[in-house]
């Protein structure tokens, strides 16, 4: 296949995934630890654009939430505690303090569908179809526990 039409998949794959964002649909492959993909007549896995609350883990997300706002709290000790209760993350390994850390950033607790991730930070937001485990409140507040930390660490290294 030469590059030109490499380059004309590659533009078609993007533009229909920004366009399935853009209507609230989940785009990943794997969805977030607390969500299960869904189909039409409500059974799970035919559907891969629409996520659906998972009863199973989605309690243990909303607990990492709140355990975190409260301020006392590592990744660290939250993933040792979802690793304590058996859960596996969503590629079906422990939780570390990375997994966590991506749980407590990921706007899709919120109903939020990312686009254009460069590095932390995401360039587009959409509405998502799916229902939010988390109010965008408790979202806040763990943003901001997060912000504190992070500038008393930045404080700690000059």
């Amino acid at each position: 296949m030469n590059n030109s039409r490499k380059r004309n998949i590659s533009k078609g794959t993007t533009k229909g995934k920004l366009a399935a964002a853009k209507k609230g649909y989940f785009i990943g492959s794997v969805p977030p630890f607390g969500y299960k993909k869904w189909k039409r007549d409500g059974t799970a896995g035919m559907n891969p654009r629409i996520l659906q609350i998972d009863d199973n883990t989605a309690q243990a997300v909303l607990d990492c939430f709140e355990a975190f706002a409260e301020g006392d709290v590592s990744y660290r000790d939250i993933a040792n505690d979802l690793n304590e209760q058996g859960f596996l993350s969503t590629l079906n390994k422990p939780f570390t303090r990375e997994t966590v850390r991506q749980m407590l950033t990921n706007p899709v607790y919120i109903g939020k569908i990312p686009y254009g991730r460069v590095g932390p930070s995401v360039k587009m937001l959409f509405s998502g179809k799916h229902q939010p485990i988390i109010s965008l409140d408790l979202w806040e507040q763990v943003q901001t526990v997060r912000s504190k930390r992070s500038n008393i660490n930045r404080d700690n290294k000059k």
